[in-house]
């Protein structure tokens, strides 16, 4: 199963959470198609000069902002909407071709006057590109379907080291939005990963070295959590089922409930071992703790699958992923304890 762990995906959008043939979604996809809709990463740039952001150094960061972003694959030019590429009723001199609302860069007094002066005749882009009290500006993003192949993670990783370096001094440039959340949830969901695994590993260790004080108990409790996780996560892996947010919760969930029977059979095995005159042989020892013990293991674990199993019932795909292999990461759990640990 270890291979399978390459071919493992995190899925934190809202739409994984929803079921496909909804027929909400369907519509939405439907309206997104005929209008080629994007979900959009707002580029925020916020000034803290007395003149907001119609001051030349922050309308000079916004165009500049802009244009790296244009330039990012997968977005492109008709995918980008700001200040820097909205175009107004007026026209280069000596040509038919509109301006933007910044071409040329608004660097005089005559010049910002005007802008603001357009501004307040189109009226629309006060709200959406502009704030109402000019302290802040906008560049809309467009970022491509997650289900067309678009990473949305990566995506918003570009499009913050694109705009970050060129905010003017004094301004404070934010990438924020629908899938800038989805990206961050992935990567504080691997983060919180990284710190719970080993603390529940940690605790784990502690309960079995307390109640057996063996160094052996420890390492082979601690193999079988590794080997649990690579054959859950590995066998998601290769049946092609991603991490959503309620399956990201398994490997802590494993390692707590996938211990619970080491702990209870290293026990009875200690204190079979000790024996009423502490003269039990150990391969003795071992089937006594085996005849006790694997009736309650089997009932427990086998019980405790048949509830994680009871999410099959609902409708929302990562909610059954998550039963199905709670469940079978518990037998396998199960059939560990019983084979390999004993």
């Amino acid at each position: 199963m270890a291979p399978g762990l390459a071919r493992l995906e995190l899925r934190t959008d809202g739409r994984s959470l929803v079921p496909p043939d909804d027929p909400a979604v369907a519509i939405d996809a439907e309206v997104r198609e005929r209008f080629g809709l994007r979900d959009p990463i707002v580029v925020l740039i916020e000034s803290s000069r007395p003149e907001g952001v119609f001051h030349p150094a922050t309308l000079g960061s916004l165009q500049r902002i802009s244009q790296a972003v244009t330039r990012l694959d997968g977005v492109g030019r008709r995918n980008v909407v700001s200040l820097a590429t909205e175009h107004r009723d007026r026209f280069i001199p000596g040509t038919l071709q509109r301006r933007t609302y910044l071409t040329p860069l608004p660097a005089t007094p005559e010049l910002l006057a005007e802008l603001r002066s357009d501004l307040d005749a189109a009226e629309i882009f006060y709200g959406t590109l502009v704030s109402r009290d000019g302290r802040a500006a906008t560049i809309l993003v467009g970022v491509p379907d997650a289900a067309r192949g678009g990473d949305r993670t990566e995506l918003y990783r570009r499009i913050e080291a694109a705009a970050l370096p060129l905010a003017a001094p004094g301004d404070r440039v934010s990438v924020v939005g629908a899938p800038a959340a989805e990206a961050l949830l992935g990567m504080h969901v691997a983060e919180d990963l990284a710190t719970l695994l080993p603390l529940a590993v940690g605790m784990i260790a502690a309960v079995v070295w307390i109640g057996c004080r063996r160094l052996w108990a420890v390492a082979l409790a601690l193999v079988k959590v590794a080997a649990a996780l690579v054959w859950t996560l590995g066998l998601m892996g290769w049946l092609g089922v991603p991490i959503h947010l309620t399956t990201a919760v398994l490997p802590v969930i494993l390692t707590a409930l996938g211990l619970a029977d080491e702990i209870h059979i290293f026990w009875d095995y200690q204190q079979v071992l000790a024996g009423p005159k502490g003269s039990a042989a150990p391969l003795a020892a071992l089937r006594q703790t085996l005849r006790q013990m694997a009736g309650p293991v089997v009932l427990t674990s086998v019980t405790t699958a048949i509830g994680f199993l009871s999410f099959l019932t609902s409708s929302i795909v990562a909610v059954r992923s998550f039963g199905l292999f709670a469940a079978l990461g518990l037998l396998f759990c199960m059939l560990w304890s019983l084979t390999v640990t004993t």
